[in-house]
């Protein structure tokens, strides 16, 4: 039950470190929530393709990144 915390959290995360992957998947994912999804590909396309992450968080951030398109 604790979504709204996790959510400011994860913003917080990403206003302290915004070139953070993990930071920057929130970010996007919180985007196609509120603002929907050309908000969200905007974002990430801006980010690249976040060749230092983790391979775990590159696939979330390219699963996203088509849903956001698709949708």
């Amino acid at each position: 039950g604790g979504t709204r915390l996790g959510r400011r959290l994860h913003s917080a995360a990403w206003r302290q470190d915004r070139a953070h992957p993990e930071a920057c998947y929130y970010r996007a994912s919180a985007l196609l929530e509120r603002r929907g999804p050309l908000a969200a590909w905007e974002f990430l396309r801006e980010r690249g393709d976040m060749p230092e992450a983790p391979p775990t968080v590159r696939a979330k951030g390219r699963a996203l990144g088509k849903s956001a398109r698709w949708r």
